[in-house]
């Protein structure tokens, strides 16, 4: 076969090296892959979001470089090329946000900041550069202010990973930071402290009850149990199955004289404890005696019950008192003749529960009740309800022991010789409840 003339081969090798050049500069950079989600520095693509007719491939190829050099830490290397790409590219925003990136990877934290904050006012809708200057100042400890920074990351690439991730992380760090801070703002008894951080809790995290908890216990530290309340049943809502905190509520709702509600907090905490039953019961005990009409409502608060106070609770809480067919005329008391309780005066000395002194004529309506008188009582109302069923054992005696009303509930243990309203009104409600029920108790 005949050879081409020698002086063809040069020819051969400027076409092929053409054809390499012309390659080059054709074929697109390799893409450059997405920032990790974990990263603490994301250094996104600074070519993302620009207009691709105004970027060369030079311009790509030396952003795909700069870019490689900043993620192995090489701000150096990354330096010179983006300097090098910003003085002849007819799009410099990717190159100036490169050299920002190069700024950061070198330690140099202010310049990075400064150079972000310009680009942001020039570009403010401009991706990599938000996420960058999120990415400083999560670095720098301003969680908050990068949390805003990622969520406009995520507000313009709904569904990106990294920023979805990184404002997670922001807002549990600082949901840990402001808990930290409300239980030293408490413990020192800054109150107002404590409370902005509780609200910042809230405004982190609402689906979380530790910033209504924060919030409960600083209104309640305050002085302020309504507000405390409030606060409280917005945690409880979200933490329903938590006892420790059920029993904040509960106690909570016992001093707001919510006592419907408490009771019913106590009695939910009482299945997995039974303590917390007798604890119910006094709260069933407040919510009955919020709803007395005033005169029982009275005599049940009274912290020394007399007589006339006796009377007035049997009358309005027992209906066989109120409606007992077989009581018979009262003697005469000059000291009921004339007393607003008349009515239940009248009553309980016809039933026998009052006694008419035979040389003053008086009842001595305003003394005060003994507890073994009470335990009198207590038999006397046991038979009238009872109506000829056999009484519980606890109440079979004529006067009953203390110690057996005691065991049977009717009666607390107490070394004092007389009784409150509420123990009275306790005591007359158990016992004819138990009277009704019959046998041996």
């Amino acid at each position: 076969m005949a050879r081409a003339p020698a002086r063809e081969a040069p020819l051969r090798r400027a076409l092929a090296l053409a054809l390499v050049a012309a390659s080059c500069a054709t074929t697109p950079p390799p893409r450059t892959p997405p920032p990790e989600p974990e990263a603490a520095w994301g250094f996104r693509d600074p070519a993302s979001g620009r207009d691709p007719a105004r970027l060369s491939t030079r311009d790509q190829r030396l952003i795909g470089e700069g870019l490689a050099a900043v993620r192995r830490g090489d701000g150096a290397a990354a330096r010179r090329l983006f300097e090098q790409g910003a003085s002849r590219a007819s799009d410099p925003v990717p190159f100036r946000l490169g050299l920002a990136y190069a700024a950061a990877a070198e330690g140099e934290t202010a310049e990075a900041e400064e150079a972000l904050r310009t680009l942001l006012a020039a570009e403010a809708g401009y991706v990599p550069a938000v996420e960058a200057l999120a990415d400083l100042e999560a670095s720098t400890g301003r969680e908050r202010e990068a949390m805003d920074g990622y969520r406009a990351v995520l507000r313009a690439l709904p569904g990106d990973r990294r920023a979805a991730a990184r404002v997670e992380a922001m807002r549990r760090a600082l949901v840990s930071a402001r808990r930290s801070e409300a239980e030293e703002a408490l413990a020192a008894g800054e109150l107002e402290r404590a409370r902005r951080a509780g609200v910042s809790l809230v405004e982190l995290d609402p689906r979380a009850a530790t910033g209504f908890q924060v919030l409960a216990r600083t209104a309640e530290a305050s002085g302020r149990p309504e507000d405390a309340y409030a606060w409280a049943i917005q945690a409880r809502n979200l933490v329903p199955r938590d006892p420790a905190w059920t029993e904040v509520v509960a106690r909570l709702a016992m001093e707001t004289a919510r006592f419907a509600e408490a009771a019913g907090f106590y009695d939910e905490l009482a299945t997995g404890s039974p303590v917390f039953a007798e604890k119910a019961e006094a709260a069933r005990l407040e919510f009955r005696i919020q709803n007395l009409p005033a005169s029982p409502r009275g005599a049940a608060l009274s912290p020394r019950l007399t007589r006339v106070q006796l009377a007035v609770l049997l009358w309005a809480t027992v209906a066989e008192v109120r409606d007992d067919a077989a009581a018979g005329p009262a003697e005469v008391a000059v000291d009921v003749v004339d007393h607003p309780e008349r009515s239940a005066l009248i009553r309980a000395i016809s039933l026998g529960f009052l006694a008419v002194d035979r040389d003053t004529h008086r009842v001595g309506v305003e003394a005060a009740v003994p507890r073994a008188e009470l335990a009198r009582q207590l038999h006397r109302l046991a038979r009238l309800v009872a109506r000829g069923r056999r009484l519980p054992a606890c109440l079979a005696s004529d006067p009953p022991a203390l110690t057996a009303l005691q065991e049977c509930g009717i009666l607390s243990p107490s070394a004092a010789r007389g009784v409150t309203g509420r123990e009275a009104l306790r005591a007359v409600e158990r016992t004819a409840r138990l009277a009704r029920e019959g046998g041996n108790r």
